[in-house]
């Protein structure tokens, strides 16, 4: 396809084993040690005393050239200018640069909706916007600090605005982060509110069946703050009677405390879609029950996770909407 690869590397041991055996060529330059010549099938002595840029490639002595014949770094950046003017004058166009996943993306640069669903982020492999499946139960989760609240934020927004004819509620057992997310129909503001808010949603929800009901999505902020509340019970129920519906819930666990809340947290477990923020390996079957390729913490910066979408995993960075009162 003519693509060509150059990876470089300060000893032969750094190589992972699955890139050795695809690397046709190799250029092996002055080494520390003998070990190092051994690892990269070369003669321990056949570079001693040599000037530097001396390698061996194929068997072969090689003198690796520098523009200009000069050491001087600037004169060769210098020449490489002048190099690359000829070129351009010459009509070869530019090479295309390597785009990378950027660690801050505004939700202006996202479209409305992506293939129907409300823009969310950006694709690690794609570099394409990412739409979130709200078609029923989606899970923000992630430890402390990793942009949970702005993941919601936005999410919250992006749905707003692919259907603002839907009524939005809000179900918090504790200060909110979300308050200010958008215009919403009904909030809570303590336990003793949720409680009664999800009590009337599930009853009204296991109605609707027989009564038609008017389109909504149910937020829950922080599944955590409702261990040990008697608003827990009702909660899950609410969970469960909108999993049945059919309508749309966005909940926010921390991985750490959520567990603790196990009324609303097997509930929790029937999602089939979400995104784990700064994941580890083992978060994928612990709540979506698909394992997550070998991932690390600090592979991942603030508001970057895996995307889960029926058992599909995408690498995603969500966009930023905007201030929030408090991030998490």
């Amino acid at each position: 396809m003519g693509i060509h690869i150059v990876l470089t590397a300060d000893r032969a041991g750094v190589i992972p084993t699955a890139f050795t055996a695809n690397i046709g060529t190799r250029i092996v330059l002055r080494l520390a040690g003998e070990s190092e010549y051994a690892a990269a099938g070369v003669d321990a002595d056949i570079l001693d005393h040599s000037a530097g840029g001396r390698a061996v490639v194929n068997g072969y002595e090689l003198q690796v050239a520098v523009p200009g014949g000069v050491a001087d770094l600037s004169a060769q950046s210098t020449r490489i200018e002048a190099l690359a003017v000829r070129l351009r004058e010459a009509g070869l166009p530019d090479a295309e640069p390597v785009e990378r996943l950027a660690g801050f993306i505004p939700s202006s640069d996202l479209p409305a909706t992506v293939a129907g669903r409300p823009g969310f982020g950006v694709d690690d492999e794609t570099l394409g916007p990412v739409g979130i499946p709200l078609d029923g139960l989606f899970v923000v989760t992630g430890p402390f600090g990793s942009g949970r609240s702005t993941a919601m934020t936005t999410a919250i927004r992006a749905f707003r605005v692919a259907h603002p004819e839907f009524a939005a509620y809000l179900l918090v057992a504790r200060k909110s982060a979300l308050a200010g997310a958008t215009a919403w129909t009904e909030a809570s503001t303590d336990a003793d509110d949720a409680e009664a808010l999800a009590s009337r949603l599930a009853t009204l929800l296991e109605q609707s069946s027989a009564m038609p009901l008017d389109p909504l999505i149910i937020v829950i902020e922080n599944i955590g703050d409702f261990e040990g509340l008697s608003a827990e019970s009702q909660v899950a129920r609410l969970l469960k009677a909108a999993r049945r519906a059919g309508v749309p819930v966005l909940a926010e666990a921390d991985t750490v405390t959520a567990p603790a809340a196990w009324q609303v947290y097997s509930e929790l477990k029937t999602a089939r879609a979400g995104i784990v923020l700064q994941p580890e390996e083992s978060d994928g079957l612990g709540l979506f029950r698909v394992p997550f390729p070998r991932v690390t913490r600090t592979d991942f910066p603030v508001g970057r996770g895996i995307l889960v979408d029926s058992g599909k995993l995408a690498r995603v960075q969500v966009a930023w909407s905007g201030p929030i009162a408090i991030d998490r």
